[in-house]
């Protein structure tokens, strides 16, 4: 059986823990529901998931104490970790905790200890039932994390407790938030390396690409220089010197001379030699090397994708999976219009804060002044309180090197069907799906503009999105009140009907569009036509099957249908 947790340290007065249940295989459930330690990436805690109510979560320095030692973890070595839970006359006490990068991702290994296990696909641990009681007036747990490997720099426990009163309901718990930041022990001399690349990521809208690294001192030696090699694929290794000062267990960003970067898929390696103009004394750490594309003729608006395409992710897109485990993948059983959508599988995803991620190619938004985005979502949470997974849109008018987050919705709120599913959301009618729509207007002088489709998984239900548009005024956008158009039969295979009508006299264009916003065909080019209904007739036998347009222009109104064409 697969469980997921709704309440998670309220006991009853039989002391058994409330649970909720769910198919599928996940191990002991006595305890938190992963993903509530209230870090900067979880956000929840069981107070804000509705599992505890009663006060105001207070934060208290402390309670996640250590035997790391003040100059840093030793990567490969076991530490004991410490939770202690302290609030005076309480008797049951639960907790859970997580070492988490700034990314939110798992680091090091965490072996549970007595009263305590670990959920979330190893990310998070917690109590277990046996593990709530212990001294009036506190309660401490103690568990094993195992540091990881070299190079991965600082991070924190994040960690979220409840102190109960033991009356067997869920209000008037005390919720409390701590956490411990550590940083990695300095090596013992000279150690420079590339912590990461932060451009390019995942494109190079340029074809002259500057890349942008983050330079770590992992030693316990100040460094006033050392030499940054990058190169492009198999290609010849360049040198930069850099110049500076680099106090030990500190970071900054290098932006090195650019290399010409001809279009298509490519791996840039940036690597360290000679800090301070010495031999490094751990090479493990010194190197990078990210992949990404060479997109110099963006896409111009309007920009459709329906998914429709059989290849995922849809051609000139970048998919992130950062766990190649459960990512967006592609559904020919569900979709908006067409035939497929794009969906993650939350519901048998129990990688609790994982976030996936979908990239359009580079997009070029200056051929208008009010370009905007829609989409089409359908979900319906797993629960009201816990397991709430969550959509958010990011874009980038600069190829990717800054992000803004412009849409960012969770649980109910995200929802495009009231209620909550226990079993795995599959929507049935396109009145289960709810269209989105995101104005683009700050970014309109963009010519390398990006978006990314963020699912940040809790364990929760099915997401779906489909029919991505971004289009300007003017350009393929769907209408929500009733169209001028009428095209049948729809789907086709053989011959079109078009009907239009005009409320009075105007020049008339009725183009066909592919779902890249490229023009097809124009059916129809007339001038001062004038007011009444037409009717025309297209033989569609000699284009491909597949999602396309069709937009009637009438004087500076356009109208424009969705065309599924199957032979």
């Amino acid at each position: 059986m697969k469980y997921k947790v709704l309440i998670a340290i309220a006991v009853v007065s039989i002391g058994t823990i409330l649970l909720d249940f769910k198919k599928e295989a996940h191990g002991n459930v006595n305890g938190a529901p992963a993903g509530v330690t209230g870090s900067p990436t979880d956000g929840l805690t069981c107070a804000a998931s509705g599992c505890h109510t009663g006060s105001a979560v207070v934060a208290s320095p402390g309670w996640i104490t250590s035997n790391i030692p003040g100059t840093g973890y030793v990567p490969g070595t076991a530490y004991t970790i410490t939770a202690t839970a302290t609030m005076a006359s309480l008797v049951r006490f639960g907790f859970e905790i997580s070492p988490q990068s700034a990314s939110g991702n798992l680091v090091g290994t965490l072996t549970a200890g007595a009263g305590t296990q670990v959920i979330g696909a190893g990310k998070y641990i917690t109590h277990t039932s046996a593990g709530t009681t212990g001294t009036t007036g506190s309660h401490t747990w103690t568990f094993t994390w195992t540091a990881p490997a070299s190079g991965t720099g600082p991070l924190s426990f994040y960690g979220a407790f409840n102190c109960t009163n033991n009356d067997t309901h869920t209000s008037g718990d005390q919720i409390h938030t701590s956490s411990m930041a550590v940083t990695e022990a300095p090596t013992n001399g000279l150690d420079c390396g590339i912590y990461s690349i932060i451009y390019p990521a995942g494109f190079d809208c340029s074809g002259n690409l500057a890349a942008v690294v983050n330079l770590q001192n992992y030693g316990n030696t100040t460094i006033t220089n050392c030499t940054i090699n990058y190169k492009i694929d198999a290609g010849a290794v360049n040198t930069f010197t850099w110049y500076g000062n680099l106090a030990s267990q500190t970071s900054m960003q290098v932006t090195l001379p650019a290399l010409a970067s001809t279009p298509g898929a490519h791996t840039y390696t940036a690597f360290t030699t000679l800090p301070n103009g010495s031999a490094d004394v751990l090479v493990a750490n010194d190197s990078k090397t990210v992949s990404y594309t060479t997109v110099t003729t963006p896409a111009t608006l309007p920009f459709f994708e329906g998914f429709e395409t059989a290849t995922m992710p849809p051609a000139g897109w970048v998919r992130v999976n950062p766990d190649n485990l459960t990512t967006w993948n592609r559904s020919t059983t569900v979709h908006y219009t067409g035939a497929a959508s794009a969906y993650m599988d939350n519901y048998n995803y129990n990688a609790i804060g994982q976030r996936d991620e979908l990239v359009t190619p580079p997009l070029d938004l200056t051929s208008s002044l009010t370009p905007s985005l829609t989409f089409q979502v359908a979900y319906q949470p797993y629960s009201t309180t816990t397991n709430l997974d969550t959509l958010i849109v990011e874009v980038s008018a600069d190829c990717g090197l800054t992000w803004s987050s412009v849409y960012n919705k969770s649980g109910s709120t995200l929802g495009s069907v009231a209620g909550v599913n226990t079993s795995a959301f599959v929507p049935t009618t396109t009145s289960q799906w709810r269209q989105e729509t995101v104005s683009l207007a700050a970014y309109h002088t963009s010519s390398s503009f990006l978006v990314r489709f963020i699912n940040a998984c809790q364990y929760g239900n099915q997401l779906y999105i489909d029919d991505i548009n971004i289009a300007g005024p003017a350009g393929i956008a769907e209408l929500n009140n009733k169209p001028v158009v009428n095209l049948f039969p729809n789907p086709i295979n053989d011959i079109l009907t078009l009907e239009y009508t005009l409320a009075q006299t105007a020049a008339v264009s009725v183009k066909m569009f592919d779902i890249q916003g490229r023009e097809i065909t124009e059916l129809v080019s007339e001038k001062g036509k004038a007011a009444g209904k037409y009717s025309s007739s297209f033989d569609m036998k000699g284009y491909k099957a597949g999602m396309y347009f069709i937009a009637v222009t009438t004087g500076n109104n356009v109208s424009t249908e969705k065309l599924m064409i199957v032979h």
